[in-house]
């Protein structure tokens, strides 16, 4: 089980991998009450929402629109959770659908699986041609395909987002960009795909998101897109366009999809990052995990169930056979180890690594991670961990040298682990490229 840190004083997080060993880098200290395992979650399905408003159930589907018999699967799968709600982070129609009438096309991809969910939609198509929902329950993003094989024509006259009665702050001006409150949680939804596009447009809405997100009283605060700022697949990977600065202006979740997989990655800087491509669209492979990536999935389709309360947000990936692949789980705990100072820099071929703690809790010892900075995969320094001073009010500095560090310029994470064996990580911190000349042993 592992805790993690990042932001000071925001949020923490546990969490408990079945896809991948469970490691994490988030906000702080947290505990992961079991070690979870994958299992079926098929008799899971309660008959009717009976959340109340400091509760609420989602579902999260990506990469959904192929109206086939894996978009099928994978709406039967989530109808068995009966959410409360749906976010659909983009690719909410392909052309592979084969819907000839605009006015047809997420009738077909949405409509007919997801009507249920439905609110003051306007289509000539025959699944659902309003909806069924007394308020609007499914909150799409634009993705590329929404673009080129829908048109954004298509997408913005069939939704009406947020929808009648559902409350936000309506300040965007755009149903391509907008926000909503559900329970605890405040929602931002934006255009990644305009936004990649258009200078003009990113700045509009990057200014909206930051403005909105430092307004919001929830207690959570989740911000989804189509393109995945930080992705392992081999097929589009990482966005660098996208990856803004979303701890800074106080997000706790930001979630994509364009990739056709299911990951977890923390970064240390306290946001979640997740891409949840799996709703119907075909599964991409994976290459080398991006730094903090802490689980992975791609064998079958699924969708991403998430439970926010007041005091926490508990995540379970599924796929469409009710396996459990992945669960995680955030909340306030507080941290067991209070780092102020994490630095590296070159000593001729060597790298010290130093740092200090402000404060010290039931604390074993440090472990020290070293990363190629271009990702690969991460190397255990010390098999024995560096003795800390178990409980220390006061804290301490600690300093270990890597005569083994390459020339190239590299990452290194430092691990906390108190008595129990539970870790928190803290990290990165970043080393130059050594000056030419200046191998590792030289």
């Amino acid at each position: 089980m592992t805790r993690a840190i990042g932001r000071s004083g925001r949020r923490w997080a546990t969490l408990c991998g079945a896809a991948v060993a469970a490691t994490a880098l988030l906000a702080g200290f947290s505990r992961c009450v079991s070690a979870e395992t994958p299992r079926s979650m098929g008799g899971d399905r309660p008959t009717a929402p009976d959340h109340p408003a400091s509760t609420v159930t989602l579902a999260v589907i990506g990469d959904y629109g192929t109206a086939d018999a894996n978009a099928l699967a994978v709406a039967t799968l989530i109808g068995g959770w009966n959410p409360d709600f749906i976010l659909a982070v983009g690719d909410d129609y392909y052309g592979a659908a084969g819907e000839p009438d605009p006015a047809k096309r997420y009738d077909r991809s949405t409509g007919q699986y997801y009507c249920a969910f439905l609110k003051d939609v306007t289509t000539t198509g025959s699944f659902c041609p309003s909806g069924l929902a007394a308020v609007n329950r499914f909150f799409p993003a634009l993705g590329n395909h929404d673009y080129s094989d829908a048109g954004v024509g298509a997408y913005l006259g069939y939704f009406s987002l947020p929808g009648a009665g559902i409350p936000g702050s309506g300040s965007s001006g755009s149903e391509r960009y907008y926000d909503f409150l559900r329970g605890p949680a405040h929602f931002f939804v934006v255009d990644s795909d305009e936004a990649l596009r258009n200078a003009t447009d990113r700045a509009a809405q990057q200014a909206w998101l930051q403005a909105q997100l430092a307004a919001s009283s929830a207690k959570w605060k989740v911000v989804y897109f189509h393109h995945p700022p930080y992705s392992s697949s081999s097929f589009h990977g990482s966005t660098p366009g996208m990856q803004w600065p979303f701890a800074a202006w106080g997000a706790d979740l930001v979630l994509a999809g364009h990739d056709h997989t299911y990951e977890r990655i923390q970064l240390g800087d306290g946001v979640t990052y997740l891409v949840a491509g799996l709703g119907g669209a075909p599964p991409y492979g994976f290459g080398a995990p991006v730094a903090g990536s802490q689980a992975r999935y791609n064998s079958l389709r699924g969708a991403l169930r998430l439970t926010v309360t007041d005091a926490a947000v508990d995540g379970r990936f599924v796929s469409v056979d009710g396996v459990e692949q992945d669960a995680f789980h955030l909340d306030d705990t507080p941290m067991a180890v209070v780092l102020d100072r994490l630095a590296g820099r070159r000593l001729g071929a060597a790298v010290e690594v130093s740092w200090s703690t402000a404060a010290e809790m039931d604390h074993a010892g440090f472990r020290v991670i070293r990363q190629p900075a271009s990702s690969g995969p991460e190397a255990v320094l010390t098999p024995v961990l560096i003795a800390a001073r178990g409980t220390a009010v006061a804290g301490a500095r600690y300093r270990f040298v890597d005569r083994d560090a390459p020339a190239a310029a590299v990452r290194y994470w430092i691990d906390a682990i108190d008595t129990q064996g539970q870790t928190e990580r803290h990290g990165p911190v970043a080393v130059r490229a050594a000056p030419a000349g200046r191998a590792a042993g030289e």
